[in-house]
């Protein structure tokens, strides 16, 4: 399952900022209807709400102060929430879980009535988490509104895919390959993933084919590139990963505005490939799928790489530019080689799964639920 249960906890209990899975810690006592983490229908709410302050005071590097008012905030919002969501928000996770179980019981029409009951829940989640960030907001200093805003825009662009695939679980348009979703990966301080590789991050390569799980997987391996060949300093590489973010972003909202052309151009493509007298007619598709996605491909892509190398100071661009000796690097290369296969890498992506925009997790924002990016 694409983690049901899941995508409701982030959404109200974390906010669409940490996966479900950090909220399901060992137990370090008998398990009991407090604290047992493999029963989600019986999960400590106020056990949960501590884990995710904690999680906010380290990515936001808070004040004891704010601190105290997210935990104490934060409560509070969640506590309101509850009151009135409470049962029936534990009725869908059990209900999740039971399908992730038994994968065999999946069907259009057990989907259609899961998702009927979880959207009034989501919509009530999603306007108290909104508001409960934007009033969270006002005690964050200018460096934490940076990376608040960041993590705003994320949970916007989660909120549209999750309110796209429930509406349309919903009307009986549950797809088989909802199930696998690309895997979220844990939210880091801004800055982390600039100042190691995408290889020891999450251990992929530097070449383009290689790298991606969707086409903007690479973008981050260029960033991480373009900040050691420049030596950025840990301030020009939190900046960089800002804007690799805002990049990705736009790319996943494009997505989502043109799923319907996509997914019908990629179901046309898949249709195709295996008919040999009919080459002329896939090329046709694929050029048709090139145009369609070349703002994210070469638009999108060519602001992040402008973007990123306009932080370089003008003594880092010096040193950089006669390292070069007037020749072309692996940097170079590398755009070069993006240019040529970003048509087939973003072929190979379904229209309606996000690419990566994720970072692949989204980081924590505030939210009314207990959340990693909330002060409920």
């Amino acid at each position: 399952m694409p983690r049901l249960g899941g995508l409701l906890v982030v959404c109200i209990m974390f906010g669409m900022c940490a996966p479900p899975a950090s909220a399901q810690e060992q137990p370090t006592r008998p398990s009991t209807p407090e604290n047992d983490p493999h029963n989600p229908g019986l999960w400590n709410a106020d056990l949960m709400m501590e884990h995710a302050v904690k999680q906010l005071a380290r990515r936001y590097d808070l004040t004891p102060e704010q601190e105290e008012f997210t935990r104490k905030y934060l409560k509070k919002q969640v506590r309101a929430f509850l009151k009135d969501y409470e049962p029936e928000l534990r009725a869908l996770l059990v209900d999740a879980i039971e399908l992730q179980r038994s994968p065999h019981s999946v069907n259009s029409q057990r989907m259609q009535e899961w998702a009927e009951r979880a959207l009034p829940v989501f919509n009530a989640a999603r306007e108290a988490i909104l508001n409960g960030n934007q009033e969270w907001g006002k005690i964050l200093n200018e460096n934490q509104k940076r990376i608040h805003q960041l993590d705003l825009d994320q949970m916007h662009v989660n909120f549209t895919m999750m309110d796209e695939k429930f509406s349309r679980w919903s009307h009986g348009g549950f797809k088989v390959e909802d199930l696998y979703p690309t895997p979220p990966r844990a939210a880091a301080p801004p800055g982390d993933d600039v100042d190691r590789s995408p290889a020891q991050v999450r251990g992929r390569g530097l070449s383009p084919e290689a790298a991606v799980s969707s086409p903007e997987d690479f973008w981050e391996n260029m960033v991480y590139q373009l900040a050691s060949a420049y030596g950025f300093t840990k301030e020009q590489k939190a900046s960089a990963q800002g804007i690799l973010q805002e990049c990705r972003n736009k790319a996943a909202t494009y997505r989502t505005s043109k799923r319907d052309q996509l997914d019908d151009l990629l179901k046309r493509i898949d249709a195709l490939r295996a008919q040999a007298d009919r080459r002329d007619e896939l090329q046709k598709l694929q050029t048709d799928m090139d145009e369609l996605l070349r703002p994210i491909r070469r638009d999108i892509f060519n602001e992040l790489i402008q973007r990123v190398r306009a932080l370089a100071t003008s003594e880092q661009q010096a040193a950089y530019e006669s390292k070069k000796k007037g020749r072309k690097d692996a940097i170079d290369e590398n755009i070069e080689r993006w240019q040529q296969t970003g048509r087939q890498l973003s072929q190979s992506q379904p229209a309606t799964r996000p690419a990566a925009s994720s970072p692949a997790t989204p980081p924590p924002a505030v939210t009314p639920k207990p959340a990693p990016g909330t002060a409920e």
